[in-house]
């Protein structure tokens, strides 16, 4: 099993609003806290730029989730994000970062997009012993 931290899981939503890409990630959050991880929570904004008038855009599409030391955590989350993908109304692609490795998931469900999904899963399961965590 692998070192299991977190993930930055991102929405490149067709949306405009703020409000609207808020509203679908915290749908896609909730679908998430189902899943056997320690949590999911919405990336904290950092200061805006100076000079500028609103919050950080990017990260209202953003959660971060801690998978914990749970075995299929990482699988779990995939396939719930892919599956949510599917269905959801106004979302381009989810990208997800894990320890600088990236995933980018479109609506297409092609042979060559499930090849790169599973790719990714594996060098993160068979990468590193799991910590002990305290």
């Amino acid at each position: 099993m692998s070192t299991q931290g977190d993930v930055i899981v991102q929405l490149e939503s067709a949306e405009a609003t703020d409000d609207a890409t808020f509203e679908l990630t915290e749908q896609l959050r909730q679908e998430v806290l189902q899943l056997p991880i320690e949590q999911a929570m919405h990336q904290a904004a950092g200061p805006a730029p100076a000079g500028s008038r609103g919050i950080d855009a990017a990260a209202l599409g953003e959660i971060v989730v801690t998978l914990g030391t749970a075995a299929g955590g990482l699988t779990a989350l995939v396939q719930t994000a892919r599956r949510w993908l599917a269905t959801a109304s106004g979302v381009r692609k989810i990208r997800m970062e894990l320890d600088g490795d990236v995933l980018e998931m479109s609506g297409a469900d092609s042979e060559e997009q499930k090849r790169l999904i599973n790719s990714w899963i594996d060098r993160h399961q068979k990468a590193k012993p799991a910590k002990d965590r305290r």
